[in-house]
């Protein structure tokens, strides 16, 4: 038993230089960096998605006011989202209206925005 202990005090701990722990900290850094860059990416993408889909319902609504003729302000509720419907006068004739839909999100952030020309028969 002594000389177990005896071999243990008198071996060499064998310990990590100052270079290697630089170079494992840099590696740490770089896998860090490169997860965080990849997380950055996949949340820009599923924002954009959520536009894409925001512009489709915008086009759709702004279909649905053109075909009906119904061209009064107003804000709706579609799919969890809100809707703003603001119409205005042209300068360039009376039978055209600018069109303005903005699409708001649950947390009233803005997601997209139409403006659009579009032709209103006066009756």
């Amino acid at each position: 038993m002594v000389k177990v202990v005896r071999f243990l005090i008198n071996k060499k701990v064998q310990a990590s230089t100052m270079i290697e722990m630089i170079v494992a900290m840099t590696v740490i850094i770089l896998v860090i960096g490169l997860g965080l860059m990849i997380l950055s990416n996949v949340m820009r993408l599923s924002l954009s998605g959520k536009q894409i889909k925001a512009n489709a319902l915008l086009q759709e609504e702004l279909i649905k006011t053109t075909n009906s003729g119904q061209v009064t302000n107003e804000s709706l509720i579609k799919n969890g989202w809100r809707i703003d419907k603001t119409f205005k006068p042209n300068i360039y004739g009376e039978s055209l209206l600018e069109a303005d839909f903005i699409i708001y999100d649950q947390n009233n952030i803005k997601i997209a925005h139409l403006e659009s020309i579009i032709v209103h028969e006066i009756r």
